[in-house]
């Protein structure tokens, strides 16, 4: 804090773990802290890259879409894939 690296808003409201996923990279609500010879903006795209590849890897795909794994918002019907109007409609 002594350097200014640390950036507080009222209420701790830019310390959210979640920050840099849940708004814009434009959003002019600071992160928390920056480390020497980066960006705010370069910092936002990297964690926001490094999330999506993370997540659109063949190995995590393959599993959401053969129900091995994932979420109730992507729960996929059994068989789906037999079945072409399922597949169609998605």
């Amino acid at each position: 804090k002594i350097k200014g690296k640390l950036h507080i808003l009222r209420g701790w409201r830019n310390f959210n773990s979640t920050l840099s996923i849940t708004r814009s990279i434009f959003n002019t609500i600071p992160l928390p802290y920056i480390p020497d010879g980066t960006t705010e903006y370069e910092l936002k795209r990297d964690i926001i890259r490094r999330n999506l590849q993370y997540y659109f890897q063949w190995k995590i795909i393959k599993k959401i879409l053969l129900r091995d794994k994932g979420v109730g918002w992507i729960a996929l019907p059994p068989n789906w894939m037999l079945k072409p109007r399922e597949v169609c409609a998605l």
